[in-house]
């Protein structure tokens, strides 16, 4: 058995997948958004087969579940306390320079 948590792509919202040994792809729909995921579970480097936004974090078959779900609540924690950002701030003020080349 294979098994994991995979992340969503559009609410960031992390989940526990559990498929059978032979399946190489991962196709659920997120509770929370209701958005598809179809990625590769296993990506070789150098390889296709998981969009940018998609996170599939694998785990021995051994792991039990309530390891998996502690796991998760965690990451969902983390996740929702990162602070939202509602302006724009600059990095530099390189505007303000009065640069000129002669």
């Amino acid at each position: 058995m294979k098994q994991g948590l995979w992340q969503c792509g559009q609410c960031r919202q992390w989940w526990i997948y559990k498929v059978q040994p032979h399946t190489e792809r991962l196709n659920r729909e997120c509770l929370r958004c209701g958005q598809r995921v179809r990625a590769t579970i296993d990506r070789r480097p150098g390889r296709r087969g998981r969009p940018a936004t998609v996170r599939v974090e694998q785990r021995p078959s051994y792991t039990p579940h309530s390891a998996l779900e502690h796991e998760r609540q965690a990451r969902n924690k983390h996740w929702r306390r990162r602070p939202a950002i509602d302006e724009f701030t600059r990095a530099s003020k390189l505007e303000e320079w009065q640069v000129g080349i002669e």
